[in-house]
């Protein structure tokens, strides 16, 4: 018997005469998937006192047209206007009370017509009550990304400070919408910080832009609300006088450390005259060495890398002394003076790491690797030797071993090797692999992983070796890139640099992970780490004596 003859192919008639919404969304979905429902009895579900209905008639209406690619809507499945739908959606973005059904729209405006778009995203980011929503100015931008400056119209009534930045953040490298999102800036006074905050995060790793036109009589408006984010934008426009006010601030012994450091950091990115008198004067200033030492990274000078070294013994804080060994090791002849250092043994040997080891052989400079061998050791070992060290480990380190194991010096020890690159529990760096749900429970991964880091290396994780036209390598993982920069993280810092400042970038086979991260510790303080990260709970950090 055929029982296809027997399936409901049409809504019954008592539909729209009320009855309980689940029953009806059954229904609505029953019809579907046998046969599409007419469009005109979906307008109709539009009116829907329950809000799932409106959503999934919101759903029919537009699942079958052509969701953007990652490249933006596709040409040869162009969708055309709907004029009656699209006003039908946009009243709806206006006046309906349901969060869930604005998602609904938010999430089609990646498959209406292109010309649709700016006036249903204007309809829905006027809505006040979404503008804490984590989705919605998500799902806004995707459908506007990847329109001209016509997108910028939402900017003026947006009341979602995300939407505007994103928005602004997209303006940049194209002078005319620059130039637009300064002029909506003084115009929408609640969306002021946010577009300016955009337009900063755009031009990142860019020294110099072309200077909007009319930037001399908004600029002033601007800096009663926004003063940080107007003087950065100055800078970048090429403001001397905003230049001086930044210099200013970060001399300003009154100042906050963190509004300090802010000024400063401005002044490092827009490669400002008279850079390094003042990073050399703020280097000694505590909370402002690690920024100073950024801006003296960019002197290709001798004196300049003598006095960082010189600077190790002096400066009281472990992470300053830190940040200045990572930019010793991007220079040749300052890695030199850092190794001729450890050598006299004014420096500690613990104090360069099997990262920065790894950066100077980057180098590939005979003289340097030589000396390194001979002041630190073998950066790496043969394969041989590494399964010798994990069968030697493991025949060590037994259950009744792990068990005598400090967990909490544990903690520490990943703390100081591990944190800065590897999460755990939701704490630490995100160079590498979040170590939180990996096969940690067993020994023998765990020393592989560790011991032998490049015998797998997925392609995400592998370290590319920059070379600047100023002199410096530096080495990282790139990631993050588009038309103008590249983002590096780095062991240290995330870095954005200007392609154009590139001369070579080379992607390395290995692992950001050095081999021989153990091999200055002692056995009971691998047996603590390796008991700390076999456990499957998070544990405290040991009490400190007093």
């Amino acid at each position: 018997q055929d029982r296809s003859a027997n399936r409901v192919t049409r809504l019954p008639t008592d539909f729209f005469d009320g009855g309980e919404p689940l029953n009806k969304l059954r229904m609505l979905w029953m019809v579907h998937s046998v046969k599409p429902i007419e469009r005109e009895v979906l307008i109709k579900i539009l009116e829907e006192d329950d809000e799932h209905l409106r959503v999934w008639a919101i759903r029919f209406l537009t699942d079958e047209w052509a969701i953007d690619s990652v490249y933006g809507p596709m040409a040869n499945r162009k969708v055309a206007s709907d004029p009656e739908l699209r006003d039908r959606f946009v009243k709806m973005a206006k006046e309906d009370q349901s969060g869930l059904v604005r998602l609904a729209l938010a999430s089609t405006l990646q498959r209406i017509a292109v010309e649709d778009r700016v006036v249903l995203a204007k309809a829905l980011a006027r809505r006040v009550e979404d503008i804490l929503d984590h989705n919605l100015p998500k799902l806004v931008w995707y459908g506007l990304m990847h329109l001209g400056e016509e997108k910028l119209e939402v900017a003026r009534v947006t009341r979602w400070p995300d939407l505007a930045r994103f928005l602004a953040r997209s303006s940049c490298g194209k002078p005319a919408m620059v130039e637009k999102v300064v002029e909506i800036s003084a115009a929408n006074e609640a969306m002021m910080e946010a577009l300016l905050q955009g337009l900063v995060d755009g031009f990142k790793g860019v020294q110099k832009a072309p200077t909007p036109r009319g930037w001399d009589k908004v600029s002033p408006i601007l800096a009663k609300r926004v003063p940080r984010l107007t003087r950065e934008l100055s800078v970048l426009f090429g403001d001397t006088l905003a230049m001086d006010s930044l210099k200013n601030i970060a001399l300003d012994e009154k100042k906050e450390i963190s509004v300090r450091k802010q000024a400063l950091a401005a002044l490092i990115d827009a490669k400002v005259k008279d850079l390094r008198p003042l990073c050399e004067q703020l280097f000694w200033v505590k909370g402002l060495s690690d920024t100073a030492v950024k801006g003296l990274a960019q002197f290709d000078n001798d004196e300049v890398g003598q006095k960082l070294v010189k600077s190790l013994g002096k400066l009281p804080l472990a992470e300053e002394r830190a940040a200045v060994i990572d930019v010793l090791v991007t220079r040749k002849k300052w890695a030199g003076f850092l190794l001729a250092e450890l050598k006299a043994g004014e420096i500690p040997r613990r104090s360069v790491t099997p990262f920065h080891a790894r950066q100077i052989l980057a180098m590939k400079d005979e003289d340097l690797s030589m000396m390194l061998q001979e002041v630190w050791g073998e950066v790496r070992e043969s394969d041989e030797d590494l399964k010798k060290i994990i069968i030697n480990l493991e025949r060590v380190l037994t259950p009744e071993v792990r068990a005598r194991g400090d967990k909490g010096q544990g903690r520490v020890l990943f703390q100081t090797l591990c944190a800065s690159c590897h999460q755990l529990y939701g704490q630490g760096g995100k160079l590498g692999p979040d170590l939180t749900g990996s096969g940690r429970a067993d020994l023998g991964y765990l020393l592989e992983n560790i011991i032998t880091p490049n015998s797998v290396v997925p392609v995400e994780y592998q370290m590319s070796l920059i070379t600047l036209k100023d002199g410096r390598v530096m080495s990282g993982v790139i990631t993050a890139s588009d038309d103008r920069t590249m983002t590096l993280q780095t062991l240290a810092d995330e870095i954005l640099i200007e392609k154009k400042s590139v001369i070579k970038n080379i992607r390395m086979k290995d692992s950001i992970m050095p081999s021989g991260l153990l091999s200055t510790l002692s056995t009971e303080q691998i047996r603590d780490l390796i008991t700390y990260l076999m456990h499957p709970q998070q544990v405290a950090f040991p009490e400190s004596k007093k």
